[in-house]
C-alpha cells in the first residue's frame, strides 16, 4: 500500500488527481513505524519529493549528453 502512493502506476496529472480522490474517499491509513498515516498526505509528500528529484535528474542528464 505504502508503494503504491508513493509511486502510481500512471504518471500523468489526470491520474494523480484520481489517486488522490480515490483515496480521499476511501479515508486509508498506512502505518509506518509506530504512526499511522493518512494516505493522501503520503501520496502529497511523495509528490513533492520527486518532482525537484526527476528535474535535477533530469538537467544532470541533460548536461551529460551535451558535454
Amino acid at each position: 500500500m505504502l508503494l503504491f502512493c508513493c509511486l502510481p502506476v500512471k504518471t500523468s496529472g489526470l491520474a494523480f488527481m484520481n489517486s488522490l480522490e480515490q483515496e480521499l474517499l476511501a479515508r486509508n491509513f498506512v502505518k509506518i513505524g509506530s504512526g499511522y498515516y493518512w494516505t493522501p498526505y503520503i501520496i502529497m509528500i511523495a509528490a513533492v519529493i520527486c518532482i525537484p528529484v526527476f528535474l535535477i535528474v533530469t538537467v544532470v542528464s541533460y548536461c551529460k549528453r551535451e558535454a
